[in-house]
C-alpha cells in the first residue's frame, strides 16, 4: 500500500508541477480545534503512567496542532496541493494529498510527514443548524498510530493508538 501511495504521489506531483496554478477545482479548509487520543495497552490500568506517556506524546507530536489548519486545493481528481499551517503562529508548509477514490481516506504528504487519515464526523455540542435545529456534524480526522507506538514500546503490548484531529469544518450532507 505504501508503494501505491508513493506512485500516486509522483503522479500528483507531476500534475501539480505542470499546472499553472489556476487549475484548482475547489479548496477545502480544515481548521484544527482539538486533538484527542485513544490509547490501549494490554494490562495497563486506566490512568497508568504508560497510557499517560503515550497520550501526551501523541498530542505533542501531532504535526497540526489546535489553531493550525489543513487546506486542500483539489487540482487533480482526488488529489492536489496541500497547504498546512502547523499551529496558529507557524507559516505555511506546502505538500500534496491524495484521497482514495470512493473512500473516506486521505494521505497527507508535507515536510517530513506522510500519513493517512480516515475522514469521519462528530456532533458539535455548541452549534445547531438554524433550519433543522439539529447539532451540526463536523469533520474529524482519525490517524491510526498503533504500529508506530508498538515499535516505540516493544516491551509493552500496545493494542491501539489513535489520534483524533477535530476540525471546525461542517459536513454538508446528512
Amino acid at each position: 500500500m505504501k508503494k501505491l501511495y508513493n506512485i500516486l504521489f509522483c503522479i500528483v506531483s507531476g500534475f501539480v508541477s505542470c499546472s499553472d496554478g489556476d487549475d484548482v477545482f475547489y479548496t477545502a479548509d480544515y481548521p484544527v480545534t482539538d486533538i484527542r487520543t485513544t490509547v490501549e495497552v494490554t494490562g495497563a490500568d486506566p490512568g497508568s503512567p504508560i497510557l499517560k506517556e503515550i497520550d501526551e506524546h501523541v498530542i505533542a507530536s501531532a504535526p497540526v496542532q489546535p489553531g493550525g489548519m489543513y487546506s486542500l486545493d483539489f487540482s487533480v481528481y482526488n488529489g492536489g496541493i496541500l497547504r498546512v499551517k502547523p499551529n496558529a503562529e507557524a507559516g505555511i508548509v506546502s505538500g500534496s494529498f491524495l484521497k482514495e477514490p470512493g473512500e473516506k481516506i486521505i494521505n497527507f504528504m508535507f515536510g517530513e510527514e506522510n500519513y493517512t487519515a480516515k475522514v469521519s464526523h462528530y456532533q458539535s455540542s455548541d452549534e445547531k443548524d438554524p433550519v433543522t435545529g439539529l447539532a451540526v456534524r463536523k469533520t474529524v480526522f482519525l490517524i491510526d498510530l498503533t504500529k508506530k507506538y508498538q515499535e516505540m514500546h516493544p516491551e509493552r503490548e500496545v493494542t491501539r493508538v489513535t489520534r483524533y484531529e477535530y476540525t471546525s469544518t461542517p459536513i454538508l450532507s446528512r
